[in-house]
């Protein structure tokens, strides 16, 4: 594990690239969920700085985006699980924390991805 503060975003900025160049034909980096779980699962172990929190809570909320957005990927419960673990590690503020998190849930129901892990 990197303790760099910009490690989340260094992997986000990898995953544009690999996004674009599939765009441009490069079948072999199609985005997939095992990826941006992996990127959900590097936020969630920020830096004990506050601006290495920030720099992986605002790589979330775009993997959230990406997870609602994306043609490509179809979370399943270990995503959302990942990324419900790796808000309680970036989200310091415990009302902010149960909105975000009840919102995550929600939509997780809604689209019958929740299970024993979730």
């Amino acid at each position: 594990r990197s303790w760099s503060e910009d490690k989340a975003h260094k992997v986000w900025e990898i995953y544009k690239r690999m996004k674009e160049r599939y765009s441009n034909g490069d079948v072999s980096l199609k985005p997939n969920k095992i990826i941006l779980t992996s990127i959900i699962n590097v936020c969630g172990y920020p830096t004990k700085s506050p601006a290495g929190k920030k720099t992986s809570l605002k790589v979330l909320l775009e993997c959230m985006l990406e997870l609602q957005t994306s043609k490509f990927i179809n979370p399943d419960s270990k995503t959302i699980c990942t990324l419900l673990n790796a808000l309680k590690y970036t989200v310091e503020n415990d009302a902010q924390l149960y909105r975000i998190g009840a919102a995550v849930f929600e939509l997780s129901c809604k689209e019958g991805l929740t299970d024993e892990l979730v």
